[in-house]
């Protein structure tokens, strides 16, 4: 087997997608916007103005850990609330490019959430709280044809991630104990998490992996333990 320098075994490109976790992330999204400033003036008026200019659009909060995570391999659907503005429109633009499964409810009351980066300086929009209600949250936890391997809760203060949106998740995994949940509780957590996807995704690809010796095994055995031969 040919081994990396630092002496673990290489995965090919195929057993990757095998192993593809599938992955469900609740909670907080935020767009941010970069702008550089510069400083203008008018000498016949001796006035001086900073004039922003936009320099890049990203996702933040849950949007970033669910881009994340879809570079690293898994298979990704997003579900938090977002308004009815422009920063929702880029947030699916952004989740779009991404590479993510999105399942955003809007409110008229509820701005998405943004944060502007001026010359590296982050100014956060302040918002109310809010929460996805049941009955979306039912249908959205069940969207997929086949178990979630993992449900990931990003909860960075802004109300999407509330007790009976917890409930839901835990009755969720009550009934599917082969999923497992991770939760991310503060913005200073998802802005150092790639370290913690990177272990989440090795656990869940390490599952995945037992999963499918299993199924070997019981295609070999008959499933029952007993020995079984090929029809020929």
């Amino acid at each position: 087997m040919h081994q990396k320098e630092n002496g673990s075994p290489s995965h090919s490109l195929q057993t990757l997608k095998t192993l593809r976790p599938k992955i469900l992330v609740l909670g907080d999204i935020e767009v941010v916007e970069r702008y550089s400033t510069t400083r203008s003036g008018n000498t016949a008026t001796f006035c001086e103005v900073d004039l922003a200019v936009e320099t890049e659009k990203s996702l933040g909060l849950a949007g970033e850990v669910a881009a994340s995570l879809v570079k690293m391999g898994a298979h990704v659907a997003l579900s938090s609330v977002v308004g009815e503005d422009q920063a929702r429109l880029d947030a699916e633009e952004l989740l779009n490019v991404a590479g993510v499964d999105q399942h955003l409810y809007s409110y008229y009351d509820y701005p998405t959430i943004k944060r502007n980066v001026y010359n590296g300086v982050p100014v956060v929009q302040v918002v109310t709280a809010a929460h996805i209600e049941d009955a979306k949250l039912r249908d959205d936890l069940s969207f997929f044809n086949w178990p979630m391997d993992a449900v990931i809760t990003v909860n960075a203060g802004y109300g999407v991630i509330c007790p009976r949106l917890l409930r839901r998740v835990d009755q969720y995994l009550s009934e599917h104990p082969r999923a497992k949940r991770y939760s991310l509780s503060s913005r200073y957590e998802i802005m150092i998490s790639t370290p913690f996807l990177e272990k989440v995704m090795n656990e869940l690809r390490d599952v995945s992996r037992d999963g499918e010796e299993s199924t070997k095994s019981d295609k070999l055995t008959g499933g029952d333990g007993s020995a079984s031969l090929p029809v020929v």
